[in-house]
């Protein structure tokens, strides 16, 4: 566990004075500019002084930040009320490449970074998920590029009613938000899943779902679950799929991470960033509990 060796306020004073460090750093940049563009004579040593100054400033603030930032998240996770039992965290691992690909969410790619993984209980079924990074090779102009097809939240859970069911829960393509990765994944499911059909005008204003088995379908997704996930796309205001698989939940929520590393970095494990990462954890755990 990260915080056996240090306590908060040593981790936070880390921060602070890698943050002072960056000031620093740039302010030593914008003295030699100044110098350079205002001494008539330049003398090699002082500018050399001044490089060297920038250099050390930014090799001691980006060392102190890769120190704390795994402190920091672990911080602002224990300070959480969630409805996750036995939450635990692990900066530097990530949910196993091959649930990825079991997830059939996307098909072909090139690179699966996953991160900040988190595990936990939601009413007795094991629930993990992490921040994952999914890039792919697209030609512009004659040059293969990597570019990211996928960057979010990647989760998992055990479903509550065995099922041989098949089932995505996919953004509508009619929806004006909607992105280019929504529409691959309507097309990479297969032939043999059909449109289902529910009684919920709002909940199909922003879903579709595609199953082998319409019946099976609509006794899985309930009430209950349609109200849940409407509140996590509205509350987040970003994209989300589910895929149930296999008696497995696959969830993907898209351009939303567990934890904003930047903004943590910035303002640290403060009340704010307590209350914001509360909220997705408890919106997650709500939608998936609810399936």
């Amino acid at each position: 566990m990260y915080m056996k060796k240090y306590d908060e306020s040593n981790i936070e004073l880390k921060r602070k004075i890698s943050l002072f460090m960056y000031l620093c750093m740039f302010a030593f940049f914008i003295a030699i500019i100044v110098y350079v563009i205002f001494a008539k004579n330049y003398n090699a040593m002082i500018i050399g002084a001044l490089f060297l100054a920038t250099a050390a400033c930014f090799v001691t603030g980006i060392g102190l930040k890769m120190h704390v930032t795994p402190y920091l998240s672990e911080m602002l996770l224990k300070k959480v009320n969630t409805k996750i039992d036995n939450l635990e965290f692990f900066h530097n691992k990530g949910i196993p490449e091959k649930l990825f690909r079991d997830s059939g969410f996307v098909k072909k790619y090139i690179s699966y970074n996953s991160y900040n993984f988190t595990t936990g209980k939601v009413k007795d079924y094991d629930f993990i998920f992490s921040d994952s990074i999914v890039r792919n090779i697209t030609s512009t102009s004659g040059k293969n590029e990597s570019v990211v097809i996928f960057k979010g939240i990647f989760g998992i859970t055990d479903a509550k009613i065995e099922s041989n069911v098949d089932m995505v829960i996919a953004p509508d393509v009619k929806n004006k938000l909607l992105n280019n990765l929504s529409e691959d994944v309507k097309k990479i499911f297969g032939a043999n899943k059909h449109v289902v059909r529910l009684e919920n005008i709002e909940f199909e204003r922003y879903f579709e779902v595609y199953s082998n088995d319409q019946v099976e379908a609509r006794r899985i997704v309930t009430l209950k679950f349609m109200e849940n996930l409407l509140e996590l796309k509205k509350r987040l205001n970003k994209n989300v799929t589910v895929i149930y698989k296999e008696n497995r939940i696959y969830f993907f929520v898209e351009n939303r991470f567990l934890i904003n590393s930047f903004k943590l970095y910035l303002c640290g494990a403060n009340q704010e960033m307590v209350d914001e990462t509360t909220e997705i954890l408890n919106l997650l755990a709500e939608t998936v509990s609810s399936i």
